[in-house]
């Protein structure tokens, strides 16, 4: 039984992900918060150390702001409704952050999973992770490190204090989810340090999202961070990171603005930059190739050929775990093929 954290569930018109999810970690007996944005409450059973929180129409800010005013554990986890993260993966990044006291996050490898007619097949996320360093004393070099390269730490183990500075900070005029998920790495790379560590850590199912699709939603940081319709919040961003550097680190203002800046657009120029879209002539070559396939064959054998060197090369990437892991996964696969009702 995982002690002195808790998993944090929000969910939106999901029941069925949710009554799949508490029976997965109520096997572990976690200390549980979910809250659910629903029009209507969930009626389905809740057992075991679980507080449901019925947040109707309330936006995701809102409700993770009122729901983490209820927690009381020194260290929290987000946890989406249809991820799965490894209990005893999570015990590690627990024992890994009490024992270092200067950071403030730590998560493992994640991986995603998808039904098929097969079976469920995994494949692995963020196959940079293993490069992942972000440890300097300086908070201004770890706003540098922290996209270099990026991992989202959102869903990591993190410190409650964190999450109190990123609900209050986050709310109130940010919608962009892209900057939201930036924002949260910023924060933290703001507080401590962060862990990567060599685990299976968590599993997240390929399904629709059920995001809003407005785009202003959609957007990607570049133009949140470079368009005038977004200046109010970008410029939001930068004043709400700054004032919490200043605040932690006695960082001047305007130092602590330069180097969020300089963060934010770290990422773009690692992340965002796209090549001109090619025109319908430019591309005929590669149509023709793709109708040439279909036609042969070529190019379903091609794609099975990958496939299968893709799964090859994960495969030997999750045999640096130990046995349990193998258990864990499979378990967890057997969760996704069943799907849920």
């Amino acid at each position: 039984m995982t002690k002195g954290i808790t998993f944090l569930i929000p969910t939106h018109c999901r029941a069925g992900y949710l009554r799949r999810a508490l029976a997965y970690y109520g096997g572990a007996g976690v200390d549980i918060a979910v809250a659910d944005s629903s029009p209507q409450a969930y009626s389905g059973q809740i057992l075991g150390p679980v507080r449901y929180f019925h947040c109707p129409g309330q936006a995701f800010m809102a409700k993770l702001a009122s729901v983490a005013e209820q927690i009381r554990t020194p260290y929290v986890l987000f946890c989406a409704d249809d991820d799965f993260t490894v209990p005893r993966a999570v015990e590690a990044c627990l024992a890994f952050l009490e024992e270092h006291p200067d950071y403030v996050t730590a998560q493992g490898d994640f991986y995603s999973a998808e039904a098929r007619a097969d079976g469920a097949h995994l494949a692995r996320i963020y196959p940079q992770a293993d490069q992942v360093c972000v440890d300097s004393n300086s908070p201004l070099e770890r706003l540098q490190q922290v996209q270099d390269p990026y991992i989202p730490s959102f869903y990591s183990v993190q410190r409650t204090t964190l999450l109190r500075d990123y609900v209050l900070l986050a709310g109130n005029g940010l919608e962009n989810y892209n900057m939201l998920e930036l924002f949260s790495a910023m924060l933290a790379a703001i507080h401590g340090k962060h862990k990567q560590l060599p685990l299976f850590y968590g599993v997240r199912e390929a399904v629709p999202s059920q995001a809003p699709k407005d785009p202003r939603r959609r957007d990607g940081v570049e133009v949140v961070s470079r368009e005038s319709r977004y200046a109010s919040e970008y410029s939001l961003v930068v004043e709400r990171a700054a004032a919490l550097l200043t605040r932690l680190h006695d960082v001047p203002p305007e130092t602590a603005r330069e180097a969020v800046r300089a963060s934010v657009e770290r990422f773009v120029s690692r992340y965002c930059i796209h090549t001109p879209r090619r025109t319908f002539l430019q591309k005929l070559p590669k149509y023709a190739r793709r109708l040439t396939g279909a036609l042969t064959g070529a190019g379903q054998a091609e794609r099975q050929a990958e496939a299968r060197q893709e799964e090859l090369a994960m495969q030997v990437h999750f045999s640096a775990y130990d046995q349990s892991a193998a258990s864990e996964r499979d378990a967890i696969l057997r969760l996704v093929a069943a799907g849920v009702a």
